[in-house]
């Protein structure tokens, strides 16, 4: 049976990890036999039945030349399977890694993130230039698959050229995410609230999304924010500290925030850097109206679905007000979406391209 290939750094709670796991499925229910590679061993995501699962067990111990000694303990297990017909790496230890080999395997780099913002830019002097320079090194001649057409164009404002670059965009199940939906809450929901899906790091900002809430008049509206990570303590001092103790409620992480999601006035994206934003497309696909910041990866999914009303300013605490009350004004009938584009279907057809026959 023909083999498809998975590479990822670990499966924690994100989008990229979570992306990976829908691939997974979208492959296994299509006939092949699915191998999923963490290089971490830290799983705090469900893996499907019937997906081989593997790990090389990355540690950043003080073994010499460690990123080599793991880079060949990955070469000798892709050795190991067998009819490789695609081999899909995600993430920057993973990309790391597959460079090393990349001679033996027929690999493609998949992007998700805004790599000038997130890997360049917030550096200085040589400690930029070194890292241009790696980032630029990593990706020439390089099989490259980017989950925008923005993240493509940033990447290529690099000095380099790839092997090939194409995007692709990630895949939903729309009809799992609207069943999902159905199923019961563990706790009662209010009447009217604004909701956040993510990972409490600093990239996502919370901090802005709260002080934003804390200056909307509305004394019946609730804020709910569905998961967990290193900044909890501070967001929890933050919401103390604007008195928003009564009008905050903080879930943890959820492996179902659909039925949240579906009943939320809107979902919110307070992120200063996404390379795509999968929240955003489940929330429209459950009728929930979204606001978010102008990261690439929004400004490009609301250009597609012709939504740009309703993008706020990156870290801009006004606009970002601004944009939630006209978004209360609105109701999903007033925006004609099509969501066809994102459906796994769709996106399994670009897939079935790169494969190898």
């Amino acid at each position: 049976m023909k083999s498809i290939v998975l590479i990822i750094d670990s499966l924690v709670n994100a989008g990229a990890e979570t992306t990976n796991i829908r691939l997974a499925k979208m492959f296994k229910e299509n006939g092949f036999t699915v191998h999923l590679i963490s290089l971490k061993n830290k799983i705090e995501i469900n893996i499907p039945k019937n997906i081989i699962f593997h790990t090389i067990d990355y540690k950043k111990n003080k073994i010499f030349f460690r990123d080599k000694y793991y880079a060949k303990k990955l070469n000798t297990l892709l050795s190991n399977i067998e009819n490789k017909k695609l081999i899909l790496g995600s993430l920057g230890l993973s990309h790391k890694l597959m460079n090393i080999i990349d001679n033996n395997f027929n690999f493609f780099y998949v992007l998700h993130g805004n790599t000038s913002e997130a890997k360049i830019n917030k550096k200085k002097g040589l400690n930029k230039f070194l890292k241009k320079r790696e980032i630029e090194k990593l990706y020439s001649n390089k099989n490259i698959i980017t989950v925008s057409k923005a993240v493509e164009n940033d990447i290529l404002t690099l000095n380099l050229k790839p092997k090939s670059i194409q995007t692709i965009y990630n895949p939903f199940d729309f009809e799992e995410i609207k069943n999902k939906a159905l199923e019961k809450t563990p706790f009662k929901l209010p009447s009217k609230y604004l909701v956040h899906v993510g990972r409490f790091a600093r990239v996502k900002r919370h901090d802005i999304l709260l002080k934003a809430f804390s200056k909307i008049k509305d004394k019946d509206l609730k804020l709910i924010l569905v998961g967990d990570g290193e900044e909890k303590e501070n967001i929890k001092d933050l919401i103390k500290n604007l008195n928003l103790e009564s009008k905050v409620i903080l879930t943890g992480f959820l492996k179902n925030p659909y039925p949240i999601v579906k009943n939320a006035q809107i979902l919110i994206l307070s992120s200063e850097n996404e390379g795509f934003g999968n929240v955003l497309i489940e929330a429209l696909s459950l009728n929930t109206l979204v606001v978010s910041t102008s990261t690439i990866g929004a400004k490009e999914i609301f250009n597609l679905l012709n939504i740009n009303s309703l993008l706020s300013n990156i870290n801009d605490i006004n606009n970002l007000i601004k944009k939630i009350e006209e978004a209360r004004e609105l109701t999903q009938k007033n925006l004609e979406i099509n969501l066809n584009l994102f459906d796994k279907e769709t996106i399994l057809k670009d897939y079935k391209k790169l494969i190898i026959d």
